[in-house]
Parts: structure tokens; sequence; C-alpha cells
């Protein structure tokens, strides 16, 4: 799934964490998961990346 965040936004690594915890994942199947931010904007095309875990549907583990 691709998500488009508008031009103006300034993520970061926290943003997908708290995403990360907003997430319904009772439909995703067990195991390992990353959200990747990447700004095409940019010419060196920085990236911010987020891993979780997910266990029985839920969210269960969070990079700190």
């Amino acid at each position: 799934m691709m998500i488009s965040v508008e031009d103006d936004q300034s993520i970061q690594e926290k943003d997908l964490k708290a995403a990360a915890k907003k997430l319904d994942a009772s439909v995703l199947p067990d195991g390992d998961y990353d959200f990747y931010y990447l700004d095409f904007k940019n010419k060196d095309h920085e990236s911010i990346s987020y891993h979780f875990n997910v266990k029985d549907g839920q969210v269960v583990k969070l990079d700190q």
C-alpha cells in the first residue's frame, strides 16, 4: 500500500511510530513489517523507515 503525503508536510520517525500504534493489524498475518517514507523532492531521495512486528492481529513490538 502506498500513502501520499502533501508536499508541505514534514515527516519524522516518530510519525511512523505513531502510525504503527494506530494500525488495525487484525487482518495482517503474523510477521515483520516496515513503514517507509521517501522524500522524492530532495535530490538525495532521503528516507525514513520504522520496523514493527504483528502477532495475532496486534502490533506487538515497536522499535525504540
